[in-house]
């Protein structure tokens, strides 16, 4: 039998599409837009280049992790309120 992602939530916070999936081996996914531009970036490391670029508010994305702590974390660096955070990991079975 495959492994497989199950939908455990669909629903609008914070004026953004969010979709949880849980995945039958461990691990959680979040669906979500992006909630700002960016603006993108270029490094280097004195051999070689890369360059991130540019992507738009409302771009779907998805931000995956093995705890919800890890999902949590990422929310926020995505521009999830505090409180809206902890809303989708308290969705997060245990």
């Amino acid at each position: 039998m495959a492994d497989t992602w199950k939908s455990i939530f669909k629903g609008t916070i914070e004026n953004r599409p969010v979709e949880i999936k849980v995945y039958d081996e461990g691990g959680y996914r979040v669906c979500t837009t992006q909630g700002a531009d960016d603006p993108g970036a270029a490094q280097s490391d004195g051999s070689s280049t890369i360059i991130i670029p540019p992507t738009e508010q409302g771009r779907q994305i998805e931000i995956e992790g093995e705890t919800p702590d890890e999902i949590r974390k990422d929310l926020l660096a995505e521009g999830f309120s505090e409180a809206a955070a902890n809303q989708i990991v308290g969705k997060l079975p245990a």
